[in-house]
């Protein structure tokens, strides 16, 4: 696999946190693939892993001074970047500098695109200062760039909220994969002497580094120099300003002023570490800062930091851990912030070994490489080698969705051939029913083993390792053909908000933060979205709720041919191939990365129908007690019940539908069926599953239609299981059709509002 990373900086051309995030991560990403880097500049690095080629702007272009010549030789430069071959498996742009270029990678060679957004153009208004009117053009490449990329990539959380924000793309098009650092070289170095000397620095200083923008918040430092301790020297490592003009203004404000040094010119990286070293605080005081790779550089060196609550900085310091945070804008707090920690030296060197610790254990390069290299993997696997489909008109919907037309054209083959159809679902193997002790009964738990169970679940939620699987994907045709999760339940509440609040509630309980996945379709994703922003996700965080949506099938008739819908209800000439997507969508859209990425370990996955499947302390104590890779919740079978159930299959207990067992097999005898909740271990789940396919008959409109689906269930098949009967009355509330509903409102409602 290779990758071709554009972008504007890389070495010896580096000026901000873009340029130090490529250099590392190319070096990195180079020890486990191979990786060309197209630049601007002169560099010319030949290598067999890692290369790099610096492209100069067009003669014509870097002699002119008109004012709109930055804008207009960038895109010049990065049309000389495409002027070579191209042979890379994925794109990888860089900032805005460089989406030009890989916009037209992907539209010329067909390529993944990936670009990863260190900073957003509309939350640089000011740009316009540096670019004048051709700051629109950096906002519009920027903008094309993004709607177009196959994966967008924030540096940090608040980052791809940002994206979602300010441009319309699905979410789980939106990855998040931190900035990071070498520990091994970034480490606490004291200052030389020769160094101080060449500088003047003095033995007691704060220190800041970074580029002299607005967007770096510099004049508030220089504001709070005042009310900071008198014998503290400020040294300001800043070169590479947007514009002469706003350099020279903060210039003014030092004039006359003690206390200052300002070094204009940019250092070897041993002295920047050196500096970071020996400064007593480091401040960082943005207004603005999608990420801040300076804080880690500081922490990497054990230097406390008085950095501001904004952008990514809030993913980086951890508050009265490894700094202190304030406010934005905000002078007097900088110079409290400071004075603390200059007064308070046990405190500062606690927050600075806290500091280290966290760089090592979540910051390093090899992981962040190794994360990038994931995501490429998840691109390429999406991209199924394509099967021409004669008889099925052209849709954007198949290719937004991930339609696999070379796996619908086997399993249509199959079923003109007869090898698929509603009889042919039987699982093959030797049948067997399930031993009286496979199965734990949640209520013959002793009141003392409840307790400790609970204990040791909440302890997890409270540890952030628990997250929520819903499956949101069905419409509700029964209730009018709307989407099932936001048909009313009771008192104007949907299903989804129902399971929103019994999330937000079980955090509370647990004094936890429990991220939430939903699982979308074609069909519910866009009015889901515009119903969980409408109401602000009911409770739940924002920054905690990840969506992504399964794939597309079309549907077909019982000979084969592709169904043809009625002309008003064209939404029902496809569906979404079974529940057990998920565990693929999950993994291709970077969800289940993302999610292991922030220390995620356990997913309670559930139906957004079953009011009754509530993450509890005592079942996810059970499950983690287990050290399964799969629980599975069960319930006493009544009469007339239907569906899956445990059986063994050549000796092991697996899930099984109903249409899966033999018609002389007796599932009648099976106690327990399947409630379709269950609890994952997320890493069980980062492999690839041969999920068995089966055709299903429906009814749509006024004839028959077959459908190919897969089941979640079956992961039973491939994961060690843990096997827990639960209280019906109390965990299974299923709703399918409007008789239920209305059957179950009154318990619904008394049991949920408890």
């Amino acid at each position: 696999m290779k990758v071709t990373m554009i972008a504007r900086e890389y070495p010896p051309y580096v000026y901000g946190g873009a340029g130090v995030h490529l250099r590392y991560l190319s070096q990195e990403l180079s020890k486990i693939m191979e990786v060309e880097v197209r630049c601007f500049g002169d560099q010319e690095v030949p290598g067999q892993t890692l290369s790099a080629r610096g492209y100069r702007m067009p003669p014509e272009f870097e002699k002119k001074t008109h004012k709109f010549n930055p804008a207009l030789g960038t895109f010049a430069t990065n049309l000389n970047m495409m002027l070579d071959s191209f042979d890379s498996d994925i794109v990888h742009t860089h900032t805005w500098y460089a989406s030009f270029a890989g916009f037209l990678a992907k539209t010329l060679y067909q390529v993944p695109l990936v670009a990863t957004c260190h900073s957003l153009e509309p939350l640089r208004p000011w740009k316009v200062d540096q670019l004048g009117n051709g700051y629109h053009l950096s906002t519009w490449i920027e903008d094309l760039v993004i709607r177009n990329a196959d994966r967008v990539v924030g540096v940090s959380r608040l980052m791809k909220q940002d994206v979602l924000k300010f441009f319309p793309v699905r979410p789980e098009r939106v990855a998040v994969i931190h900035n990071g650092i070498d520990p091994d070289k970034w480490k606490h170095t004291p200052i030389s002497d020769e160094l101080k000397k060449t500088w003047g620095i003095q033995d007691d200083y704060i220190l800041f580094v970074g580029r002299p923008t607005k967007q770096k918040g510099m004049e508030y430092l220089i504001e709070a120099r005042e009310r900071i301790d008198p014998g503290v020297q400020i040294v300001m490592g800043a070169v590479g300003a947007d514009t002469r003009e706003y350099e020279e203004m903060l210039e003014k404000r030092i004039a006359g002023r003690k206390g200052f040094l300002w070094i204009h010119k940019l250092l070897k990286e041993e002295e920047y570490i050196q500096l970071y070293s020996s400064a007593k605080v480091f401040v960082c005081p943005s207004i603005y800062e999608p990420f801040g790779i300076i804080n880690l550089e500081a922490m990497a060196c054990r230097t406390p930091v008085v950095a501001t609550a904004v952008g990514g900085i809030q993913e980086v310091v951890v508050p009265e851990q490894t700094g202190i945070l304030i406010p934005p804008a905000n002078p007097q707090a900088i110079a409290d912030a400071v004075n603390r920690l200059l007064q308070d030296r046990q405190t500062a060197k606690r927050f600075g070994e806290a500091g280290r610790r966290r760089v090592e254990e979540r910051f390093s390069w090899a992981y962040i490489a190794r994360q990038t290299k994931k995501m490429y993997q998840e691109l390429l696997a999406g991209r199924r080698k394509a099967v021409l489909v004669p008889d099925l008109p052209g849709d954007a919907l198949l290719q937004r969705y991930g339609f696999d037309s070379g796996t619908f054209q086997t399993l249509r083959e199959d079923l003109k051939a007869g090898r698929r159809g509603e009889g042919k679902n039987v699982v093959p193997g030797e049948f067997a029913h399930p031993d009286a002790g496979a199965f734990r009964d949640v209520a013959k738990l002793k009141k003392t083993e409840r307790t400790r169970l609970a204990k040791l679940g909440r302890e997890a939620m409270a540890a952030g390792k628990l997250g929520v699987a819903i499956v949101n994907g069905g419409m509700a045709t029964r209730f009018g053909g709307k989407v099932k999760g936001i048909v009313e339940v009771f008192d104007g509440k949907s299903f989804l908000q129902l399971k929103l609040e019994q999330v937000a509630r079980a955090a509370k309980r647990a004094k936890a933060r429990l991220p939430v996945l939903i699982m979308n379709s074609f069909a519910t994703e866009a009015e889901t979205t515009r119903y969980l922003e409408r109401h602000d996700y009911f409770g739940v965080p924002r920054e905690d709720v990840f969506l992504f949506s399964q794939f597309i099938f079309p549907r077909l008739r019982p000979d084969g041919s592709v169904f043809t819908p009625h002309p008003e209800r064209p939404h029902e000439r496809y569906y979404g191939p079974g529940h057990g997507d998920f565990v693929y969508a999950l993994r291709q859209s970077g969800a289940l990365r993302e999610f292991l990425e922030r220390g995620g370990e356990h997913l309670w996955y559930s139906n957004v129908d079953n009011l009754g499947a509530t993450p509890d302390e005592t079942l996810f104590g059970l499950h983690l007690e287990a050290g399964a890779e799969m629980s599975v919740e069960l319930a006493q079978k009544l009469p007339g019940d239907k569906g899956g159930a445990p059986a063994r299959v050549d000796g092991r207990l697996q899930l099984v539908e109903g249409f899966g067992f033999p018609k002389d097999f007796d599932a009648d005898r099976i106690p327990v069926f399947n409630t379709a909740t269950y609890i994952f271990q997320a890493a069980a789940l980062d492999r690839e599953f041969e999920l068995p396919w089966y055709a299903t008959e429906k009814q749509v409109g006024d004839g028959k239609v077959v459908q190919f689906e897969r089941l979640t269930g079956d992961l039973s098949r491939f994961l060690s299981t843990n096997w827990m009967v639960v209280e019906r009355e109390e965990r299974f509330f299923p709703v399918k059709t409007p008789q239920d509903l209305e059957a179950q409102r009154a318990a619904l409602k008394k049991r949920l509002s408890k």
